[in-house]
């Protein structure tokens, strides 16, 4: 009986939960201001996230190498804000800002610019010497509904390096976690 007290609590009382959404990998190893595709060599990891809600969701992020170590960025360094029904476009590794002076970059710098970069390390400090790359893989928290946020990860390639660039692209759906 008490469990079911708790249960109808909860949900009568509009509790949040914490919920996540998991980029599984990235590679974003291409320069900044490079465009869209991209007119230089490398691979350009751009993570879209949408915020269903009606109002401001507050984010937290953590990244992760590919071993599994968590790289941070600490708190309060490793939050940032989705603004209601908005989505942002962030790359994991570079700072890639809009703007005349950087007219190729891909991330607005009142919303995915803020998102934090993994941090990278030297390899003396993570023991696979994986904490300087450009890879890895990270975990974006809230507190509401797993529906709350949904999202897609999207890498081009620019694979013969010209300034036309051939683009060669691929997406991964980004669902709720838990």
């Amino acid at each position: 009986m008490k469990k079911m007290m708790v249960v109808a609590i909860l949900i009568l009382g509009g509790v949040a939960f914490a919920s996540s959404l998991s980029v599984p990998w990235f590679v974003d190893n291409a320069p900044a201001n490079t465009f869209y595709p991209p007119r230089a060599g490398g691979i350009q990891g751009i993570v879209y996230l949408h915020n269903n809600q009606t109002s401001d969701l507050t984010c937290s992020i953590e990244y992760f190498t590919s071993s599994g170590f968590t790289m941070g960025p600490a708190a309060p360094e490793n939050t940032f804000v989705i603004k209601a029904s908005a989505t942002l476009a962030f790359r994991p590794v570079a700072n890639d800002p809009v703007g005349t002076a950087t007219p190729g970059g891909q991330e607005n710098v009142s919303a995915g610019w803020l998102v934090p970069n993994k941090p990278t390390v030297g390899t003396d400090v993570i023991p696979d010497g994986t904490g300087t790359k450009t890879n890895g893989s990270c975990v974006v928290r809230w507190m509401g509904v797993s529906t709350d946020v949904q999202g897609i990860m999207v890498q081009t390639f620019n694979i013969d390096n010209s300034a036309s660039g051939r683009l060669l692209q691929y997406g991964t759906l980004l669902p709720p976690g838990a």
